[in-house]
C-alpha cells in the first residue's frame, strides 16, 4: 500500500503526534508514505491520498482537486462552524477574520462535499457535529478514537498527588477564565496549587497558587506532571477528541472535564462532569476530588480501566482496513 500524504510545515501539535503514530505503526507493516508539503508536487503513482489535518472543519488540501486516485481526509471536527466566534477567535480583528476563513471553507467543500471518497474522523461527537455544519455523506465517514504513547503515559506506584494540572494549546475554546474564577472561589488555605501548561498563553496570571508554564515542554515532562497530580482538569466548552484526556487516564490520574461534546464521550462516566460555563460546577468538583479520598481511589482506578480502551496500534489497525477498503472500491 502507498500512500501519498498532505504534511505541510506548521500543523498542531496533536495532529502531528496522530500522523506520526499512524504512519510509525503502518510503515512498519509495509505501508509505504510518501509525505509533501506546500512547495512539492502531488506524489503520483500512489492508491490513495490522506490528509491527516484537517481541524477546524477544515477542508482537504485544494491540490487534491486534480487527484487521480482515492482520497480520504481525517476531520477533526467543525468547531469554526459550529462555536461562536468568540470561541474560536478573540478580537474583533480575529472574528472578522475567522469569517472569510469559513467562508472560504465552505466554497471549497462544495466541491470536496460530492468528490471525496473516505472520512475519518476521531469521535462520535465530532462525527455528528461535521454532518449537521459540513453536510458531509454519513456512509463516508468512520469513526476511529485516537490512542496514546503507553511507553510515556502510564501509572507510577509513589505519586505525590500534592497540584492539580492542565495541559492545552491557547484557544479561547478550552474556557481556561471559568477554570481559574473556580479555582479563587476555594479556600485559599486548603486548596492544591493548580499548574496550568499553555505555551503562548497571552496574559498573567496573578492568583496565589497557580503556575503558568508558557514554553512547551516534551511529552515526557507533561506525562511526569500528569503522573503525581491529584487531577486532570479539562474545561474545554468544546473537544473533538481531548487527547490529554485519556493520556492523564493512562496515569491514572482522576478526570474533571465537561459535560457535552467529545469530553464527555471519552471519559464515559470515569470522571467528573462539569457544566462548561457554571463555575460552582467547577469549584466543588475541585474540592471533593481534592478532600475525599474514597472518590479519588475510585476515579484512579477507573482512569486506569477507560485507558485500555483506547492504543495507537488499534487506531493503527483501524485505519489500515479503511485505507484498504477504499482502495479496493477504485
Amino acid at each position: 500500500m502507498k500512500i501519498g500524504v498532505w504534511v505541510p510545515e506548521k500543523y498542531l501539535h496533536s495532529v502531528r503526534i496522530y500522523y506520526e503514530q499512524i504512519s510509525g505503526i503502518l510503515s512498519q507493516k509495509g505501508v509505504e508514505f510518501i509525505p509533501f508539503s506546500q512547495n512539492d508536487i502531488l506524489p503520483k503513482n500512489v492508491d490513495l491520498y490522506w490528509d491527516p489535518t484537517c481541524t477546524g472543519g477544515k477542508n482537504p488540501n485544494k491540490r487534491f482537486q486534480l487527484r487521480k486516485y482515492p482520497l480520504v481526509a481525517t476531520i477533526h471536527g467543525a468547531s469554526n462552524f459550529a462555536l461562536p466566534h468568540h470561541y474560536t477567535y478573540k478580537g474583533w480583528k480575529q472574528q472578522l477574520k475567522g469569517y472569510f476563513i469559513n467562508a472560504k471553507r465552505k466554497l471549497y467543500w462544495n466541491y470536496f462535499r460530492k468528490n471525496i471518497e473516505g472520512i475519518i474522523t476521531v469521535s462520535n461527537f465530532a462525527k455528528k457535529e461535521i454532518i449537521n455544519e459540513l453536510h458531509l455523506d454519513t456512509h463516508k465517514i468512520r469513526t476511529i478514537y485516537h490512542g496514546y504513547d503507553s511507553k510515556i503515559f502510564y501509572p507510577v506506584p509513589e505519586r505525590s498527588n500534592d497540584y492539580l494540572f492542565h495541559v492545552s494549546v491557547f484557544q479561547p475554546v478550552k474556557n481556561i477564565p471559568v477554570l481559574l474564577e473556580a479555582y479563587k472561589q476555594l479556600d485559599l488555605s486548603k486548596r492544591l496549587p493548580l499548574i496550568l501548561l499553555i505555551p503562548e498563553y497571552p496574559n498573567k496570571i496573578e492568583i496565589e497558587g497557580v503556575t503558568l508554564i508558557q514554553k512547551p515542554v516534551s511529552q515526557k515532562e507533561i506525562a511526569h506532571f500528569m503522573q503525581h497530580a491529584k487531577a486532570f482538569i479539562l474545561p474545554s466548552v468544546r473537544e473533538s477528541f481531548g487527547l490529554p484526556i485519556i493520556e492523564a487516564m493512562a496515569t491514572g490520574t482522576p478526570i474533571i472535564t465537561s459535560f457535552g461534546s467529545a469530553c464527555e464521550e471519552i471519559t464515559k462516566g470515569y470522571g467528573i462532569l462539569c457544566r462548561p460555563n457554571h463555575i460552582e460546577d467547577w469549584s466543588s468538583a475541585i474540592d471533593k476530588i481534592s478532600t475525599d479520598r474514597l472518590l479519588w481511589n475510585e476515579l484512579h482506578q477507573k482512569s486506569i480501566e477507560r485507558a485500555k480502551d483506547f492504543s495507537w496500534e488499534k487506531c493503527a489497525e483501524e485505519h489500515y482496513s479503511y485505507f484498504n477498503e477504499l482502495i479496493t472500491k477504485k
